[in-house]
């Protein structure tokens, strides 16, 4: 797929392609398809609650909702058919087994010895077994949209846009083969990283309450309710209106910063005649990375990095940075600036990131515009061991366990109806 093809040509081509098929039209058109599962979301804690709507509410593994819906909205934008896993229960297992599927790839990625003696199945089998479920799903879904494709059947997804879409330079399309392979980068793509980007600012939004409160006075007073619609939520996926809502980008940048998606590192190979990196020459061939964790940690780069401040985000006149060391003011939603990179950078950068601002902005906001939230101290799952100041020790640093992508589990969050609506 595009993100493991080495060679550089044909990795131009076939990023060409995919980002003929993802322009801000076409995510925007999206918006019947991502709407009603986070409206199954909505509804489900609202009838969690209760008749006595003041009151709160059991707490909510939000770890496990917000990985359904946004599994449910991957595969009906995409493929328009989805696993249907927040009402159904059977297929959760492929939510919950994707990650060691990509650490799979990603651990024989390093070390291909291990495909030898078969001695993959032998010292990691779980992993390999994930991989081939992921294989297996990514083929079923494309097959099937392929055969649509063939009976002419139209559905205004991503996969009949890309196969749709021709390369401008070459006006070539994606194979069958290779719309197969980009399949497992649109299910990996789509699922794994907005999962970590939504929980996480729940998280880090809950247990810093100037985060939050600011948060909730800002969105319900972009989008005030109407007598006509009651508490039906005005807020639109992708509108205009949410983007201009710069708290709920920063809360989100934030929490992406202090706990990445991907908090492993896309390795690069030095090139011939090598390259000088801060003083120290690596020769060609070498492989260089630094994992998106300690890159977004740096003390060298963001004042205070262990702290969550989404106000390092927000610039108040054009020549504050907030105190940044970078010396580069941070713009909360650009995804792109000096040393914050969850989305990757360069040629490899994520192509879907104006998709995914989108979709993880929309469900936190219908969560927060309709909802008081507090956390569950009865379960306090995602939290570190409050022992010591970082890493496992640190209690209010989102717990993540890398698989290349990030797996983490929470938070517990209990509801209740936002009282002007009681």
């Amino acid at each position: 797929m595009s993100l493991t093809t080495v060679d550089h040509k044909a990795h131009a081509f076939r990023r060409r392609v995919n980002v003929s098929a993802l322009t801000p039209a076409a995510v925007k058109s999206l918006q019947k398809r991502v709407t009603p599962h986070v409206d199954f979301l909505i509804e489900k804690i609202d009838r969690s609650i209760g008749f006595n709507k003041t009151v709160w509410g059991p707490g909510q593994d939000m770890g496990h909702a917000v990985a359904y819906c946004i599994a449910d909205i991957m595969g009906d934008v995409t493929f328009s058919q989805h696993f249907n896993v927040q009402r159904d229960e059977k297929n959760r297992h492929f939510v919950h087994d994707l990650p060691k599927g990509v650490a799979g790839i990603h651990l024989v990625g390093h070390m291909q010895w291990l495909f030898l003696f078969n001695m993959h199945k032998v010292l990691f089998n779980e992993l390999i077994v994930g991989v081939s479920q992921l294989m297996a799903l990514s083929r079923s879904f494309a097959n099937n949209r392929l055969e649509d494709g063939k009976k002419g059947i139209a559905s205004g997804d991503i996969w009949e846009a890309l196969l749709a879409s021709r390369d401008p330079k070459t006006g070539r399309a994606f194979t069958s083969e290779e719309l197969t392979s980009e399949a497992s980068l649109f299910i990996i793509g789509g699922t794994d990283g907005m999962i970590t980007a939504t929980t996480s600012t729940l998280f880090y939004l809950l247990h810093n309450k100037h985060a939050l409160d600011r948060l909730v006075h800002d969105l319900r007073e972009a989008f005030p309710p109407t007598v006509e619609k009651g508490r039906s939520c005005p807020i639109q996926f992708a509108c205009p209106e949410l983007q201009r809502v710069t708290w709920l980008f920063a809360c989100i940048d934030e929490a992406m910063r202090i706990s990445p998606p991907v908090p492993s590192i896309l390795p690069r190979r030095v090139g011939p005649g090598g390259i000088l990196v801060d003083g120290e020459f690596f020769p060609e061939g070498t492989d260089l990375g630094i994992p998106h964790y300690s890159l977004h940690r740096s003390a060298d780069i963001f004042a205070d990095p262990l702290a969550y401040k989404p106000e390092r985000w927000v610039t108040t006149s054009q020549n504050e940075c907030n105190g940044e060391k970078s010396g580069v003011c941070l713009r909360a939603g650009v995804g792109s600036a000096p040393s914050f990179t969850p989305f990757g950078a360069g040629r490899s950068s994520c192509i879907g990131k104006d998709f995914a601002y989108k979709e993880v902005s929309y469900i936190l906001a219908r969560l927060i515009w309709l909802f008081d939230m507090k956390l569950d101290q009865n379960d306090l799952t995602g939290e570190g061991l409050g022992t010591g100041p970082e890493g496992r020790e640190r209690k209010d640093e989102f717990q993540l366990y890398d698989r290349f992508v990030s797996e983490q589990s929470g938070p517990m969050v209990q509801f209740r109806l936002r009282q002007d609506f009681c």
